[in-house]
């Protein structure tokens, strides 16, 4: 394969390397920069000089050249500015001699600097300009030239803490950039959803088959106190059983701990649970109930019913009346991170971890508080929340959230159409990413959405995606340690 450096802006390519446009890098004269990471998690953009020698054939054409490269790097800083709109990225092309593929890193601005006089040879006469220096400012990684799929349509996961497994593995040694990810209904979706939670699992913090995204307070051995008893055989329930608090008046109306969830009560792969996670509160008041439920999540290690370090989330309004009034619905209660600190390592006291629902009764009424589950949405790989969408089937329309980065990593979410022949096919929807980016190697989808008033646990939704693979230095080919002999 020939070598290849380049600059390239939609059709248009300045080679640096092959003469080709009348430029050559000079012998050691590109020495690439390589990204550091900072303590936030975040990427440094990479800084780098790239020594050219430009060979003009007349004077008019050495001046060209010389406009032609200016100008495509004040493009690229008009790009990275949005001075105005639909202006073409700027890229950095290259492809080694026994490199079997090529890659690219986007250019955010540069200039250039001649080294030598103008007023002599090689300039005056001879048209050449030996010795010249392009600097450039591009993004922390390079990146696969075309998109690849990573999870296929015709895959349909709960809408309850539902999961569904990567179609291939995620390539690239730093997270891949979405290019396109859906979010759309089962085929029978008429009712639609408006909000919805995904996030990425690899292997990286445990196995990512043993993820236990749903804790769900009807477990046999979850610990329900003061007044708060399991109700099973309720279909509408994730598992069918939930916990139900009945108010008993007095003091009992104040905020006390109503359900206690252990690690141990939901799963026994405790090194698989690791991460960032955001907990859903899947709650409801009762069918008639005129009270409205004041609830918080806490997070601790659980010691037999004593009181340890608890970490207080977010409060939440649970209705007795108006929107949601009596049907399950997901409440984002706040962040948790399993282990709660990275020394604890100990499986004796991680199992211990535990959620708790604490509840008070807000204002007067009756009825009662039911406490199905907490969902667990990990953050920790790339996450992301749409809220305001419209994912629905219409007769033969079917409408769905689109969301996608450009290679900035700007974000964008629509709703669109994604099959039929309806016009009113596209408008914004809010997007919040929690973190963003595809995590490399095989992968899970941990999901969860719902319609505007309630939680159907019967619902489905379809996902799928494809992205751009990223590299730090060379982009090379996928092998093992056995096949490169390490």
């Amino acid at each position: 394969m020939t070598t290849v450096l380049s600059l390239r802006r939609g059709e248009e390519s300045i080679d640096l390397y092959g003469n080709t446009s009348r430029f050559q890098v000079r012998s050691g004269g590109w020495k690439p920069g390589r990204a550091a990471q900072k303590p936030d998690g975040t990427w440094d953009v990479v800084d780098e000089v790239i020594k050219l020698r430009v060979n003009g054939l007349s004077h008019d054409h050495l001046a060209y050249s010389l406009q032609r490269i200016d100008t495509i790097l004040r493009r690229a800083n008009e790009h990275a500015n949005r001075s105005y709109a639909n202006v073409d990225e700027v890229w950095l092309y290259a492809q080694l001699e026994n490199e079997a593929y090529g890659r690219r890193s986007l250019v955010f601005n540069g200039k250039t600097k001649h080294n030598i006089g103008f007023l002599g040879p090689p300039v005056t006469p001879g048209n050449t300009i030996n010795d010249m220096d392009m600097a450039l400012t591009r993004h922390p990684f390079w990146e696969a030239l075309e998109a690849e799929s990573a999870l296929d349509t015709g895959n349909f996961l709960s809408t309850v803490g539902g999961g569904l497994y990567g179609s291939a593995a995620v390539l690239g040694d730093v997270p891949g950039r979405v290019n396109s990810i859906y979010v759309a209904p089962d085929t029978s979706q008429t009712t639609a959803l408006t909000e919805a939670w995904v996030g990425f699992r690899s292997d990286e913090l445990g196995n990512r088959y043993y993820f236990q995204s749903n804790w769900d307070f009807g477990a046999a051995n979850a610990t329900l106190e003061n007044n708060t008893t399991r109700i099973t055989g309720d279909s509408s329930a994730i598992n069918s059983r939930y916990a139900r608090w009945t108010p008993a008046g007095g003091a009992d109306n104040n905020i006390l701990p109503r359900a206690t969830v252990q690690m141990i009560d939901v799963t026994s792969y405790i090194n698989d649970q690791n991460g960032t996670h955001l907990v859903l509160l899947r709650a409801r008041a009762s069918s008639g109930a005129t009270r409205t439920f004041r609830v918080r999540m806490l997070s601790g290690y659980y010691d037999e019913g004593t009181d340890s370090k608890w970490k207080t989330g977010k409060r939440v309004l649970v209705p007795g009346s108006g929107v949601s009034a009596g049907d399950w619905y997901y409440y984002p209660v706040g962040f948790v991170n399993i282990p709660v600190e990275r020394t604890v390592t100990n499986v004796g006291l991680v199992k211990k971890f535990a959620l708790r629902a604490e509840a008070e009764e807000y204002g007067t009424g009756s009825g009662n508080l039911e406490l199905d589950s907490f969902t667990l949405i990990p953050v920790s790989e790339g996450a992301m929340h749409i809220s305001g969408a419209h994912i629905a089937v219409s007769g033969s329309n079917q409408y769905s959230a689109y969301l996608a980065s450009s290679p900035d990593d700007e974000l964008v979410a629509y709703n669109v159409l994604t099959s039929g022949t309806a016009t009113d096919n596209v408008k914004d929807i809010q997007f919040d990413p929690y973190s963003w980016g595809v995590p490399t190697g095989d992968i899970k989808i941990i999901g969860a959405a719902q319609r505007a008033t309630e939680s159907e646990a019967s619902d489905n939704m379809q996902v799928w995606f494809d992205y751009y693979p990223r590299w730090l230095t060379l982009r090379g080919d996928v092998l093992t340690l056995v096949e490169w002999g390490g």
